[in-house]
């Protein structure tokens, strides 16, 4: 999960208020989910469960999905992916981190950055 604009936010009204986005975000989190939660990024997390079926999981992420609506002030991109089989927890969270590299290089491509 990233925090969309959190940049701007900082620029706009100050880093105060951009942790104090942080917090709400993570307060969310830690309010809807089962899972660890990990604040991998200045604005980014990332939730791993352990045992969690199919139909608990998707709960969650509506659950989430739902709280984060609604927050007006607080705009999310989120992504999510369910195993069946069990993972090397090092292994995906070195799949996220590329794929957030490979988002950075994207993005400063297109002239953002």
């Amino acid at each position: 999960m990233d925090i969309n604009g959190l940049r701007k936010i900082n620029e706009n009204y100050g880093d105060s208020y951009g942790d104090h986005m942080i917090r709400k975000v993570g307060g969310i989190l830690s309010s809807v989910l089962t899972g660890e939660i990990f604040r991998i990024g200045g604005d980014e997390f990332v939730v791993l469960w352990e045992n969690i079926d199919f139909l608990e999981f998707r709960k969650q992420m509506i659950s989430l999905r739902e709280a984060l609506e609604k927050e007006q002030d607080c705009v999310v991109s989120m992504g999510c992916i369910w195993e069946e089989k069990e993972e090397d927890i090092h292994i995906l969270l070195l799949l996220v981190w590329y794929s957030r590299q490979s988002q950075l290089v994207l993005y400063s491509h297109s002239g953002h950055i």
